[in-house]
């Protein structure tokens, strides 16, 4: 981000690392664009502003893809997400190794094995690493494994352990695309805090009543918000920010329950 703030181009600002970055940005892209070819499209650029190793990208589709269907399909379907991944992936190497990946985790779904269990069998019994293609694999279990119910499948890829923040952030957004709202425990919501923001304020930017002015998420510094700017502007086709008068602005969007 330091980079593209100082003119860098966006294409020479990823490091090679196949980290999470790029996953847990992903599920909103699922969940929101329902068009493969756009949903690919802004996946790459928001995986390569960062990361610059396909893995991180293709895990990042995976995800995304998860996402959607966790949204739009009526029943989840291991096999029926495999087949959809394959069309999206391109044939290469790393694809190809998701791909296999992705394979022994709807064999284990189907031979009901736990998440936790597949994780310490698959990696290691010491928690999941911060690599994509450790992380993407077991948060795929934990969603395939208990599709409509989010404190389990949250909870299954905590006790897991190791990058367990990455993690519970990347399987809440595929099922929180499901469930929303009203699927979350209340107990969470009411202990959530992230200043200056708090579940009020959310609330209110969600249902497009917040006041920019007086809204303490509004409140960057000028060099949070330069950054921002660049980088999404930078990223994004053109005529996908017409409908967004300033990605800093909080009702600039509608909330999730607006696409269902």
């Amino acid at each position: 981000m330091l980079k593209l703030w100082m003119g860098f181009s966006s294409k020479r600002c990823g490091v090679y690392s196949a980290g999470n970055g790029p996953v847990m940005r992903a599920p909103i892209l699922g969940a929101l664009i329902l068009d493969s070819a756009t949903m690919i499209e802004f996946v790459r650029r928001s995986s390569r502003i960062t990361h610059s190793d396909v893995k991180a990208e293709y895990g990042a589709m995976a995800v995304a893809l998860a996402a959607r269907q966790s949204r739009t399909s009526d029943a989840i379907d291991g096999r029926e997400f495999l087949e959809a991944l394959d069309r999206l992936l391109p044939i290469d190497e790393p694809a190809d190794e998701l791909r296999q990946l992705l394979q022994t985790v709807v064999g284990s779904i189907e031979t009901g094995e736990g998440t936790q269990e597949f994780a310490a069998r698959t990696f290691s019994e010491r928690g999941i690493s911060g690599y994509t293609y450790h992380t993407v694999p077991a948060a795929i279990h934990a969603w395939l494994a208990s599709p409509y119910d989010f404190e389990r499948a949250v909870t299954n890829i905590i006790q897991c352990g190791g990058d367990a923040d990455s993690t519970a952030a990347i399987v809440g957004g595929i099922i929180g695309a499901r469930v929303g709202r009203a699927g979350i425990p209340t107990r969470w919501l009411r202990d959530l805090k992230e200043w200056p923001c708090s579940h009020a304020c959310t609330a209110a930017t969600r249902s497009q009543h917040c006041i920019p002015d007086r809204c303490p998420c509004s409140r960057l510094s000028p060099a949070r918000a330069s950054v921002l700017d660049v980088a999404i502007r930078k990223q994004l086709p053109a005529h996908q920010l017409r409908s967004c008068e300033s990605p800093c602005v909080p009702t600039c969007k509608p909330g999730i329950d607006a696409y269902r």
